[in-house]
């Protein structure tokens, strides 16, 4: 396969993935998902703390559009793949998405979390991807902040 950015270069080459560099505090509390996601939304978005955000894959359901944003369509079957972590890195609102890029798929609830996956830069959006914060309420399974990434 080709990658098509060319700078910067692919800097994952050994498909290892990132790993917290220091303690973390899980902050997922599955009894109150959306004080969860507020907490997800305050670290990221307010206090620029990496968060690691675990997550069930149904349906195939992880995918991303050429664009960069994850669709994660529910559908009515409920066949588990697995799990998998990112890394939520910033936050942008329904309404600062409208001013930056117009055409952009509005998410469902007000905004996306950006993430940044292991599966190299020439995945999603130069390796980034945003994930609807109504996403995040519905498929997490852990959430843990760290001060650092590696």
């Amino acid at each position: 396969s080709f990658c098509g950015y060319q700078y910067p270069e692919e800097i994952n080459t050994a498909d290892t993935g990132y790993a917290m560099d220091t303690l973390t505090t899980n902050y997922w509390d599955p009894a109150n998902r959306d004080l969860s996601v507020a907490r997800m939304v305050l670290a990221v978005g307010l206090f620029h703390t990496p968060t690691l955000w675990g997550f069930d894959v149904q349906n195939s359901s992880f995918g991303v559009d050429a664009n960069g944003f994850v669709l994660h369509n529910s559908g009515t079957e409920n066949a588990k793949y697995g799990a998998h972590a990112v890394i939520a890195v910033g936050i942008v609102t329904n309404a600062q998405l409208s001013d930056l890029l117009p055409g952009a798929p509005v998410a469902p609830g007000t905004g996306y979390f950006v993430i940044k996956n292991s599966w190299s830069n020439c995945w999603g959006d130069g390796g980034y991807a945003y994930v609807p914060f109504e996403s995040v309420r519905s498929y997490t399974l852990e959430m843990n902040a760290s001060p650092g990434v590696e």
